[in-house]
């Protein structure tokens, strides 16, 4: 084969890898499109949150995300009370997680640092020191920024079908 025609071949099969995963980005929903947003309020703050309250939503969570809006968040809400772990798997936003009781109630805050890579093969896993029904990822340095504190409660505010609205955090 010439050395020009396998130049050119080459540069086709490139850009056609290029092209395809233009398309693939272009056409894709964002992982965000699956949750119910609500909002919350906490202190003085209002946030507009993500609900992840069932297993698949817990697993998936902020990965893939490349920002997180300054008073947005993910809430995973469970049905129990438990320590939990948390995973940064294709994670790239760095967060501040908040551990809050049946009551609501903040509890905890643990600072986790995103993945660095797409292709990392470790990464970090976090494991509440406290037991939680309501985990709340916010941008890394919120709590403080915010002046939210430990002992403080979140309410529900709205939701798009009632289903929180009146939730009584007990």
């Amino acid at each position: 084969m010439p050395q020009h025609n396998r130049a050119a071949n080459t540069a086709r099969f490139f850009l056609s890898l290029v092209l395809i995963f233009f398309l693939m980005d272009a056409g894709a929903s964002g992982p965000e499109d699956s949750f119910e947003r609500i909002q919350i309020s906490i202190g003085q703050r209002t946030l507009v949150v993500e609900v992840a309250d069932s297993q698949a939503k817990r697993e998936t969570g902020l990965m893939y995300r490349k920002q997180l809006g300054e008073n947005e968040g993910m809430l995973f809400i469970y049905s129990d009370i438990q320590h939990r772990r948390f995973w940064m798997k294709n994670t790239y936003i760095p967060l501040s997680l908040g551990i809050f009781d049946a009551s609501c109630r903040l509890v905890e805050i643990i600072h986790m640092t995103p993945a660095h890579t797409v292709m990392q093969k470790r990464f970090s896993v976090y494991t509440t020191h406290y037991p939680g029904r309501y985990f709340l990822e916010v941008n890394q340095g919120w709590f403080r920024k915010n002046k939210i504190d430990l002992g403080m409660t979140f309410s529900f505010i709205t939701d798009n079908n009632g289903k929180y609205s009146g939730h009584s955090c007990k």
